[in-house]
């Protein structure tokens, strides 16, 4: 085959990519190669063509034998870059982009790129400065300023990335993951509402997207709009029915609604499509507590126990457990474990110590027990009723050892702090548990 016929068959490989006949340019391209191993840029459009025929491991053997052949083509990096990512193959995504970049630093695409390759990298501000010079490069990149947005949000620079994403939807006002990204900050803003309406018009773009149902019942919980929350979060689960964390929240917001056996049923399934799921286990031993199947919920513990996925709230629950079933001295060796023999209540299990003393009819170390909840208890989910129960026990304590001034003292004193938060609009609530 002449210069000239090689030519021509070049071109026609490449008018076949461009009509989407992916096998018969990939055909042209190898019938080249065979020919002049040698040509880089057949090497490159070999790669094209195997990458369009979704065979990336293919596609990166040739876009290597390309920069092999000619480690000038920045073109060729840059498309390595591309379907390493695609593999997930990140650190060397960064460096076949950190070569195109060197090799031709004006080329935009190669910083979006790389800014992609360090937010998957978890280098946020590395990703930040990348894709600040593709803006400057090109203003109007609706990726660069996409990923700007997203490297401040996780930088918790949230005003700025709500600029950020503002931007981007004035050049891409119909794409719903910008809508998405804007009403991920604006929750982090605690702006509820306006996120509501962020998701809403993600929505309008992209109906069958479960992640923004999911999104939204987070700021309908936030607004405690528990049955709107439930609903989004029920449409979540329609259109993505195996992702555990939705199973999850959906069962937090029937508990929230004290619908016990339906959120027990939730964060069964929740743990059967992930086991190891903490906040799935934590939410149904709550549930068990709260229907009084104790012996279940004491088997329930210790299995997480035994599977090494417990945290301080699971030994916690077992502590209320041990209580409520009234074997008192197992309540307190449990708590020997966390403390010492100390009156610390760094694991939230404290009041449940001071509980199982005051059976005992140790009054004097119920009532350090009971102070140190009242203080530290928001290690147990930040629970303003954990701390009100553990000052309740307090003057108990005190009054049981018959020191009924310094009781009457503590309750006008918590009488005066709670008046005081109510005024000032600081009374506690349960949030519950954040996800996602």
């Amino acid at each position: 085959m002449s210069v000239e016929e090689i030519t021509q068959t070049i071109t026609q490989g490449q008018e076949l990519l461009k009509q989407r006949r992916y096998e018969e340019a990939l055909a042209v391209f190898e019938r080249v190669l065979a020919l002049d191993p040698k040509n880089a840029s057949i090497w490159s459009s070999k790669g094209i063509a195997l990458l369009c025929l979704k065979r990336p491991q293919e596609a990166v053997a040739a876009f290597e034998r390309a920069v092999e052949v000619d480690g000038s083509d920045a073109s060729a990096y840059h498309n390595l870059g591309n379907t390493l990512s695609l593999l997930k193959r990140h650190d060397e995504a960064l460096y076949a982009y950190g070569r195109a970049i060197h090799l031709k630093p004006d080329q935009t695409s190669s910083y979006i790129g790389k800014s992609s390759a360090l937010l998957q990298l978890q280098n946020t501000q590395e990703a930040l400065a990348a894709a600040e010079q593709a803006i400057e490069l090109d203003r109007n990149n609706v990726l660069a300023h996409r990923n700007k947005a997203e490297a401040l949000s996780r930088l918790k620079r949230y005003d700025r990335a709500l600029a950020a994403y503002s931007w981007a939807i004035r050049l891409a006002p119909h794409d719903p993951a910008l809508y998405l990204g804007k009403g991920n900050v604006l929750e982090h803003l605690k702006r509820h509402t306006d996120a509501l309406e962020a998701y809403d018009r993600a929505l309008e773009l992209s109906p069958h997207n479960p992640a923004i149902y999911f999104n939204k019942s987070r700021s309908f919980i936030k607004l405690k709009r528990l049955e709107d929350a439930l609903a989004a979060c029920e449409r979540a689960i329609a259109l993505g029915p195996h992702y555990a964390i939705f199973h999850y929240r959906r069962g937090t917001i029937l508990r929230r609604l004290k619908r016990y056996e339906e959120a027990l049923a939730a964060y069964e399934v929740s743990i059967r499509l992930d086991p190891h799921k903490l906040e799935s286990r934590t939410g149904k031993g709550e549930v068990l507590l709260a229907l009084k199947r104790y012996e279940e919920a004491l088997a329930f513990c210790q299995e997480t126990i035994q599977l090494e996925l417990a945290n301080h709230i699971t030994y916690a629950q077992k502590a209320h457990v041990l209580l409520k079933l009234k074997r008192y001295n197992e309540v307190l060796a449990l708590c020997e474990r966390f403390d010492g023999g100390g009156t610390y209540d760094c694991f939230g299990a404290g009041l449940y110590k001071a509980h199982a003393l005051m059976a005992l009819k140790r009054y004097a170390e119920a009532l350090e027990c009971y102070r140190s909840a009242s203080v530290y208890g928001g290690w147990y989910g930040g629970s303003a009723e954990y701390r009100r129960n553990a000052q309740k026990g307090e003057m108990a304590a005190l009054i049981r050892l018959g020191r009924y001034r310094e009781a009457l003292e503590e309750y006008r004193a918590n009488r005066r702090m709670r008046k005081y938060l109510r005024a000032h609009k600081l009374d506690e609530s349960l949030e519950g548990e954040e996800d996602g």
